[in-house]
């Protein structure tokens, strides 16, 4: 069995994505996988998430109640996650990065913190003569995308991208989830999420991905993560929040600094 449908059936037991199971529940303006397959660049990463769908609805026993988040909680949405085309070929993740929650929009279906487009070339360079530096801009199709799924600019992406320090070889060899993915059903704890379902889920994936490296991505990712696998070292560094403090942000860079050494590790394989 491929990743892919191994990570289906253990994402359908936990019916992670009810909306999956028709292609009637998103309009292809709000359906990032259709939105990627509209760009040349972004084909191949939507061929993989209609196979993962494919592999999902197959496995999927009957429907599935939706998932619903308590208002202002941690997650209101389940985004789909990204995985490299390095650990499709490979049979298991190098890195494993675990963020928070969705806050997408219950009528879109993203993928978390937009890292489907990691590994491809979004950007284009322009020297500024003034500064005498080049800049990266997005591309005006990319900068689309991230401003539907990621508003109201989109310019959280490349903060995200830039403070983790990602590069395309980074991402090939990447899965990337969130934690908070399984609210409790109807009449079990309305609204609330199920905190053992979400660890069980993260400790399923890490069976599947064997990363070698896992890195918690804000504090409740740390908290499931250590929960989830309690004897695997877990690598902490805080989320690129639009405002940090100018006192700790020499730590802050500090820390997302030290994934390099990580990075290092995995491109010599």
């Amino acid at each position: 069995m491929s990743i892919l449908e191994e990570l289906a059936s253990v994402h359908s037991e936990f019916g992670l994505y009810p909306r999956l199971l028709s292609d009637r529940h998103f309009m292809p303006e709000d359906n990032i996988v259709e939105r990627l397959s509209g760009i040349a660049a972004g084909k191949p990463i939507a061929s993989v998430y209609r196979e993962y769908i494919t592999h999902y609805r197959t496995h999927a026993k009957g429907g599935q109640p939706l998932n619903v988040f308590a208002p202002g909680g941690v997650a209101k949405n389940v985004d789909l996650f990204s995985i490299g085309d390095w650990v499709l070929d490979n049979g298991q993740a190098c890195l494993m990065f675990v963020f928070q929650g969705s806050l997408s929009e219950h009528e879109k279906l993203s993928v978390n913190v937009l890292s489907c487009l990691w590994a491809l070339d979004c950007f284009n360079t322009r020297v500024d003569r003034l500064e005498s530096r080049s800049l990266k801009l997005m591309t005006p199709e990319f900068q689309e995308i991230a401003r539907d799924f990621w508003p109201p600019t989109g310019n959280r992406f490349t903060a995200v991208m830039n403070s983790l320090r990602i590069t395309p070889d980074v991402a090939r060899r990447s899965f990337v989830v969130d934690a908070v993915r399984v609210p409790y059903r109807e009449g079990e704890s309305s609204g609330d999420i199920d905190s053992k379902a979400c660890q069980e889920l993260l400790e399923r994936e890490v069976d599947i991905l064997r990363p070698r490296f896992i890195i918690a991505v804000g504090g409740v990712a740390k908290y499931h993560l250590e929960e989830a696998v309690p004897g695997r070292s877990v690598f902490h560094v805080r989320f690129p929040a639009p405002f940090i403090s100018r006192a700790d942000r020499p730590n802050v860079e500090r820390e997302w600094d030290s994934l390099r050494e990580l990075y290092d590790q995995c491109l010599e394989d």
